[in-house]
């Protein structure tokens, strides 16, 4: 049921920010799976990005410009959802535009910037009451099916530019590497699963179709941590739905769920060894179920040397975004001690560390306890859309521990985080207009 508290646009007007706002949420979405500038030729990383990519401002910064406009065109909504955004989120834009005063690339920091806050203005605009959270989705659903039937095609058509034979094959399909096919089929998997038992907007057979062909997509994709977050996510869903489940206090069934869940483990654990687990043997479980090796397929090597940078600079970091820029940049050590170019350490936390500080992972941390108490309350209002975000939140969380996605520019999951943010935000405050009303009458 709606419960919009502003004046509806005339009719005409509204149809014409409709189309906007969905050109604008598909578009940022398909620009930040496919490579940037379009440019397939460029999927292996070589050479520096210091210097940045004419043909990626150009694409992030026309959406940047559609999505102030469309602030603009509907300014009393965006102004009462930038009231009730998210202030750590908002905080740690402004700690990372703080970071250009010691960046070493303060031109680079500055661009960095201008992606989180355009993301946090195109969450905002795109937003309820002109949009709400279930286009938003339905949009997300479409581009993600569209662009897997893409890079199916273009997988079986042009096996060269869509699979990766030095991965064992793995389906890469149109975007720049596995792991991003992998992460868009796993929530476009999700969302098909709530379309098929939740949504009902398309007939039985054409969501169990389209929930089949993403997870055989990603199946392909040969993603270890698109099947592990996906399964996770799945999971999450389906128990928070269920109506069997009390929720008078979502935010601490789900502390309270995770919580036992860990300490069920520990104590199993513990009887059987005798003693705590440790990293290793956590990663060595996570590992040996997905036929990886202990060190998490390099990752951990990367991780020690990041460290290292760590240590210079812990409490305000290097610079939001001025660590990995390939060749010549502060990341050199690592490539020399690698022997090829990493442009991130697949840990997202580890990069906010090292870019942003102590300071900046507190305040990240802020937005995400921030952003999961507030799916916890629309889990009251509206169970089924807060388990679907509750799940999604779920899936970005674990998938940030070895690939490196949220608060950093215009990567997937960081797209959906600021988007999602916002939509969270603004049907809470619907919900909350709606309870006042009620009250009012009482």
């Amino acid at each position: 049921m709606s419960m919009v508290t502003e004046p509806k646009a005339p009719d005409a007007a509204r149809r014409w920010d409709l189309r906007v706002m969905v050109v604008l949420v598909a578009c940022s979405f398909a620009f930040a799976l496919l490579p940037p500038g379009f440019d397939w030729s460029q999927i292996e990383a070589q050479g520096s990005y210091a210097g940045g990519s004419l043909a990626m401002q150009l694409e992030f910064g026309s959406l940047f410009l559609a999505g102030a406009w469309l602030a603009l065109r509907n300014l009393e909504s965006t102004l009462a959802n930038l009231r009730r955004s998210n202030p750590f989120l908002l905080a740690f834009v402004a700690w990372c535009l703080l970071s250009v005063l010691w960046s070493p690339y303060p031109v680079v920091t500055l661009k960095r910037v201008v992606q989180l806050a355009g993301f946090t203005l195109v969450g905002i605009a795109v937003a309820a009451p002109l949009g709400g959270p279930r286009l938003l989705l339905r949009v997300l659903l479409a581009a993600l099916t569209a662009l897997l039937v893409a890079s199916m095609v273009v997988t079986i058509t042009h096996p060269l530019q869509g699979v990766d034979y030095e991965l064992g094959g793995a389906w890469r399909g149109i975007m720049g590497q596995k792991n991003t096919l992998g992460a868009a089929s796993g929530i476009c998997a999700l969302l098909w699963l709530r379309e098929l038992l939740g949504e009902r907007q398309l007939p039985w057979p054409i969501a169990a179709g389209g929930l089949l062909f993403a997870l055989a997509m990603m199946v392909l994709a040969k993603s270890s941590t698109a099947l592990l977050v996906t399964g996770l996510g799945m999971a999450a869903y389906l128990s928070l739905r269920w109506r069997g489940v009390a929720l008078r206090r979502p935010a601490w069934v789900m502390a309270l769920g995770a919580a036992a869940v860990l300490a069920a483990a520990a104590h199993f654990f513990y009887v059987v060894a005798g003693r705590l687990p440790a990293w290793s043997d956590l990663a060595g479980l996570v590992s040996a179920a997905f036929n990886k090796n202990a060190d998490l397929t390099g990752r951990t090597d990367i991780w020690e040397l990041v460290l290292m940078e760590v240590q210079r600079h812990p409490l305000q970091g290097i610079g939001y975004g001025a660590f990995w820029l390939g060749e010549g940049s502060r990341s050199q050590y690592v490539i020399d001690m690698l022997g090829w170019i990493p442009l991130q350490s697949h840990n997202g936390y580890l990069d906010i560390l090292n870019e942003v500080g102590v300071v900046g992972l507190v305040l990240a941390a802020g937005a995400l306890v921030w952003h999961a108490v507030a799916v916890a309350r629309l889990l009251r209002a509206e169970r089924e859309l807060g388990a679907l975000y509750a799940a999604l939140l779920l899936m970005m969380l674990v998938s940030n521990t070895t690939e490196s996605e949220m608060f950093r520019g215009v990567l997937f999951y960081n797209v959906l985080l600021f988007l999602l943010a916002a939509g969270v935000a603004a049907s809470l405050r619907l919900h909350g207009g709606a309870g006042e009303r009620r009250r009012a009458v009482a």
